[in-house]
């Protein structure tokens, strides 16, 4: 990967002013046809982060209809390789391709919204059948009894899927994975009842984003909330509090 990165930010050095998107994207499609995806993959992250490179892009310089374009068409093709990946069981290079298409895709909500709708559903995709696998993954791992591996196989999975887009559908490959380590977390006595919200985050992590959930466990009842709701509805500021007064019909 760090060869990768070197070539990307290579490319993005010989992007000149007057035509950086053209070149971009020419550099981009020699990249493809030398069967490198996944460093064009790159190539456009790091020009995403650029800020030449954006606001050429958001002013739909010369070029910009065209990388957009290939964007879309890299999102997908990350998405069905990862998704391939997923399926053979190669656990991170499914990640790494899923993690890449939800990068290029969030630059593209803060840069051009209309073109990231176009990428969500493929990216999203993506996500799915990387997060179903680290589900398995950590269900053998824990089935042998070495739940603090299937723990951190879990935590590896939850901080790929991080995002702060709204609505993208990711919380849908969340819940599992947070239920998951909500269940070996109590197994193995890193949670316990009685444990204040702020003792429950500095095990099951902070929130993944704005449109993430957590899973609070008490016996067979899970419980999915933001942590928005979570500090608008707790009581005692202790998770079991909360999940006790939801299951009586409190809110």
């Amino acid at each position: 990967m760090n060869r990768v990165l070197f070539f990307s930010l290579l490319l993005l050095s010989n992007c000149q002013k007057g035509g950086r998107l053209v070149d971009l994207r020419k550099g981009m499609e020699a990249q493809i046809r030398h069967g490198d995806t996944l460093a064009a993959a790159c190539s456009l992250l790091v020009a995403l982060n650029d800020p030449l490179v954006s606001s050429s892009l958001v002013m739909n310089d010369v070029g910009a209809e065209e990388l957009d374009s290939i964007s879309v068409k890299i999102v997908s093709w990350l998405s069905s390789s990862g998704s391939a990946s997923a399926r053979a069981g190669d656990l991170p290079d499914s990640w790494d391709k899923a993690y890449l298409s939800l990068r290029i895709t969030e630059r593209y909500c803060d840069l051009k919204p209309g073109v990231a709708a176009r990428m969500i559903p493929v990216a999203i995709a993506a996500l799915s059948g990387s997060s179903e696998l680290s589900l398995r993954r950590a269900r053998e791992l824990a089935s042998r009894g070495d739940t603090l591996a299937a723990i951190g196989v879990l935590e590896d999975a939850l901080a790929k899927l991080s995002t702060p887009l709204p609505h993208t559908g990711a919380s849908r490959a969340i819940v599992p994975l947070y239920r998951e380590k909500a269940s070996l977390c109590l197994a193995v006595g890193k949670l316990s009842e009685g444990m204040t919200v702020a003792e429950a985050i500095s095990v099951m992590g902070p929130p993944a984003g704005r449109d993430s959930v957590y899973a609070a466990l008490s016996g067979d009842f899970y419980l999915m909330l933001s942590w928005d709701t979570v500090s608008a509805l707790v009581r005692g500021d202790t998770v079991w509090e909360l999940v006790r007064a939801r299951g009586s019909g409190g809110d």
